[in-house]
């Protein structure tokens, strides 16, 4: 669980599913409901990363859509 500051300036709160404040976290947006994310996340320019513990998951839509890459 935790919260990271997106180039936008934006909030993304992640967990069980991710969130996201435009306002300084006075409101926030599901973003994705079914997207558990429990380890750290990076940013990178547009891209968001995590890591789920045999693929790597990437978002590049500020947490709408995750992509999972399995890695061997």
């Amino acid at each position: 669980y935790g919260f990271v500051t997106l180039p936008d300036n934006s909030i993304l709160g992640y967990g069980t599913g991710v969130i996201r404040s435009t306002d300084n976290g006075n409101n926030w947006v599901v973003q994705n409901s079914s997207q558990n994310i429990y380890t750290q996340v990076v940013v990178n320019g547009t891209s968001i990363f995590s890591y789920n513990g045999s693929n790597l998951l990437t978002s590049t839509n500020a947490g709408v859509t995750w992509t999972s890459t399995a890695i061997s």
